[in-house]
């Protein structure tokens, strides 16, 4: 099937609600991924074993780890798959459209503490980078006044 894949790496020391957003657009146009979306998992990328216990969040756009992820998924690499809505066979129409399909993934994730959390950290980095293509990683921290 088709889908779109997204990498990833949970920290041992970052690894408390780890959340995956996506934003799927066509030709620039956002569009809603509940119509869009058939199916998701998270795998391993080096057994394909499924990692159970993330949701998906309808409300937020995203698919979450809530608590703290087990130690044996940590410093793994790890990748979500998004296989949109694709009929069988599949027709011209569907071919294109998801061609000219971007879905951009942003994953971030809470550092682990035992006590009390005022701060959490994220890191923005491009959906796709080039081989001899510069890039920029931004580092956000921000307070956290939910406590």
């Amino acid at each position: 099937k088709q889908c779109f894949k997204h990498s990833f790496t949970v920290e041992k020391s970052l690894n408390t609600d780890v959340t995956i957003r996506m934003r799927v657009s066509r030709l620039g146009y956002e569009i809603d991924i509940t119509d869009f979306m058939d199916t998701w998992e998270v795998r391993m990328k080096n057994n394909s074993i499924t990692i159970d216990g993330f949701v998906f969040s309808e409300n937020d756009i995203m698919i979450i780890y809530p608590g703290n992820m087990p130690e044996e998924y940590t410093e793994e690499i790890l990748d979500v798959y998004l296989t949109p809505i694709f009929p069988d066979p599949p027709t011209p129409q569907a071919i294109q459209e998801f061609t000219q399909t971007t879905v951009v993934f942003e994953t971030s994730a809470k550092r682990s503490f035992d006590g009390y959390v005022d701060y959490f950290m994220s890191c923005d980095h491009p959906a796709v980078m080039e081989t001899d293509k510069e890039f920029k990683i931004v580092s956000v921290f921000a307070w956290d006044h939910s406590y």
